[in-house]
């Protein structure tokens, strides 16, 4: 990976195109929303884990700056570094050809480009962890503590059947045959001996790695962390361990790991590290658990047919209608048998590809003393780069030579169905939003990579799809700016950020709000957005105790009796403080505000002067609630 320029350049584009696209548009009301956990930060919230917190607030810890750029910069981070996990998984699973392929197909994805690449959701985080998580899995599914294997395998992994008997041992000049692995003619594996030399269920010994008993010992507890951090940043997350409990069914090596008690050492470490939020929810009454269970309910357990209808249309409108076909389809394409997905195999070398081999090449069939003499290492580990093509002058990595008619990819299809076929199940009786499944989707990009050969053909699409998405994120961009699609304000959801700060300008140049005033709005995203807007300059109070989220937390309308201030809103909010506020309030007044405007385009408002708060109503939950 570290020598491959075509995914380091792929890396560097993608980030400054995020980069870019992440400050050419307002935040959208749940970024405003979360820019808040920043400002207060807990080890939990009503909607959510705390990794989110941290996600909006990077890039203003780093700046100093409230700006969407420096809101969304750790977003756009956090998908960066999602990335080498995609690159390392796939090409590990399959070689470096599917590593690249699985990159770029993931930017052909709107989501994943825009919504999880450029924008601050929980899922920044969640994705991030879950692909790690599935690396270190890869590694551990791969790899056996060293003197697991059976006598007949030599401690480098390698048979001793293996050896021939013109081959020098590896450091001994002229000395015993060398432990190295001979190339099978036909499929371009390595000669290693059945899995009856192993035990039962062991893959071929050259598809293993051998490890010290303390290297796997921290995986185990690198695995645990991921989970862990997964958890922290969504409670989707526990579907992560879920589709492992589903792959080891029919993965012998997964199912060896219950035997194990280092997988319940990595059990022990996830619970640790997610104990802060389980901490925060006992002391909160179990309030965000009980907030995530019962979203998208009406409290009546009935079969809904049209919401699973709308979230399985939900999904393929996050992925395009094409490349959700491409992904399904490439799961559970056949493997092909190739040792790379694009380029010639040798008929000399097997698995080989033609233009990596050169004149001072060794045929892996010679027995001679320059051929057995090769470092067994060398010949195990992996290629060298050239630093001009970045292709292979040595011999190919193991990884570049297994069949893919093998079964090792396999159990990466639990991590894909586990989490999209369950959540979508969940919309029979209740609405998802459709990125609750796209963190499944991951495995998904790394198994179609694996399906499809990497041909000219395939890499035209792939750059038509990246350009689509651009130019309809172009489009996005300047609807927010100009309203060109006369489209409805209340269907308009580049109005989200607009007139909020316009509005405030007009209210304080007339006096009509003052720095000791309250604002008040009348929804938790109409708050968020208002708070953005205010950075910090005055105290936004909620006025709805039924669905206050985490205002119930920071400004429950209890705490300002006898207050007074200023309630905003968007013209396009059916709302009439006069009759919803009165009540409460010794004087409800109408301000004079109306259009303001924003960047190229009008945005209407409203606002409304509320006098002294006499009867303020308790939050349904939170600290503050009424007994």
């Amino acid at each position: 990976m570290f020598r491959d320029r075509v995914f380091w350049v792929t890396l560097a584009v993608s980030f400054a195109v995020r980069l870019a696209l992440s400050g050419m548009i307002g935040p959208g009301f749940d970024e405003a929303y979360y820019h808040l956990f920043a400002r207060n930060l807990a080890w939990g919230y009503f909607d959510h884990p705390p990794a989110v917190a941290l996600i909006a607030g990077l890039g203003t810890w780093l700046t100093g700056l409230w700006t969407p750029l420096t809101l969304r910069l750790g977003a756009v981070l956090a998908f960066t570094l999602t990335l080498p996990g995609v690159y390392l998984l796939a090409g590990r699973v399959y070689n470096r050809n599917a590593a690249r392929f699985a990159v770029l197909l993931l930017h052909a994805a709107p989501y994943f480009l825009v919504g999880a690449g450029a924008f601050v959701i929980p899922d920044n985080a969640l994705l991030l962890a879950w692909v790690w998580a599935l690396v270190v899995a890869e590694r551990l599914r791969n790899t056996v503590d060293t003197g697991t294997l059976s006598p007949k395998v030599s401690p480098a992994g390698v048979p001793r059947r293996a050896r021939t008997s013109g081959s020098t041992d590896v450091g001994k000049p002229g000395g015993e045959a060398a432990e190295r692995p001979r190339l099978q003619a036909d499929t371009g594996t390595l000669e290693t001996g059945t899995s009856g030399d192993v035990g039962e269920g062991v893959p071929h010994s050259s598809h293993l790695t051998p490890q010290t008993y303390v290297q796997r010992t921290l995986l185990f507890a690198l695995l645990g962390v991921f989970t862990g951090l997964a958890l922290l940043a969504k409670y989707h997350a526990v579907l992560l361990p879920a589709s492992l409990v589903i792959a080891s069914i029919y993965d012998k090596q997964l199912r060896r790991w219950w035997l194990d008690w280092r997988l319940y050492l990595a059990l022990v470490i996830a619970v640790l590290v997610f104990a802060p939020t389980i901490w925060w929810n006992a002391n909160n009454h179990w309030i965000s658990f009980a907030e995530q269970l019962g979203k998208g309910t009406s409290g009546e357990l009935r079969l809904r047919f049209d919401l699973i209808g709308q979230a399985i249309g939900g999904q393929i409108g996050y992925l395009t209608p094409w490349l959700a076909v491409v992904l399904f389809w490439g799961a559970f394409r056949r493997r092909r048998s190739q040792g790379t997905l694009s380029e010639k195999v040798s008929p000399v070398e097997p698995g080989v590809p033609r233009r990596t081999r050169t004149s001072g090449s060794t045929d892996l069939r010679k027995s001679s003393g320059e051929a057995a003499g090769t470092n067994v290492e060398q010949a195990v580990s992996g290629p060298r780069l050239q630093a001009d093509t970045g292709t292979s002058n040595a011999v190919p990595h193991t990884s570049h030579l297994t069949p893919h008619t093998s079964p090792s990819d396999r159990w990466l299809v639990a991590f894909f169905l586990t989490p999209v076929i369950g959540i979508t199940l969940i919309g029979l009786t209740r609405g998802i939003l459709p990125h609750w499944t796209m963190p499944g989707y991951a495995a998904a990009f790394v198994l179609a990579a694996g399906g499809f050969a990497w041909t000219t053909r395939v890499q035209r699409n792939i750059a038509i799809a990246i350009g689509v998405n651009l130019l309809l994120v172009l489009l996005v961009v300047i609807q927010a700016a100009t309203g060109f699609i006369p489209l409805e304000p209340r269907s308009d959801p580049t109005l989200d950020p607009a007139g909020w700060r316009a509005a405030l300008d007009e209210l304080e140049q007339s006096g009509e709000l003052t720095e000791n005033d309250l604002i008040f709005a009348h929804k938790w995203f109409t708050a968020g957005e208002l708070a953005w807007a205010d950075q910090g300059a005055h105290t936004i109070v909620l006025l709805n105790p039924v669905d206050s989220h985490m205002f119930a937390w920071w400004a429950p309308e209890t705490q300002y009796e006898r207050w007074s201030g200023v309630f905003i809103t968007q013209a396009r909010y059916d709302i009439d403080p006069e009759k919803h506020f009165a009540p409460r309030f010794s004087a409800v007044e109408p301000l004079p505000l109306d259009s303001v405007r924003h960047r190229n385009r009008w945005v209407r408002m409203k606002a409304w002067r509320l006098t002294d708060l006499q009867h303020p109503q308790a939050p349904a939950y939170g600290p503050f609630a009424a007994p």
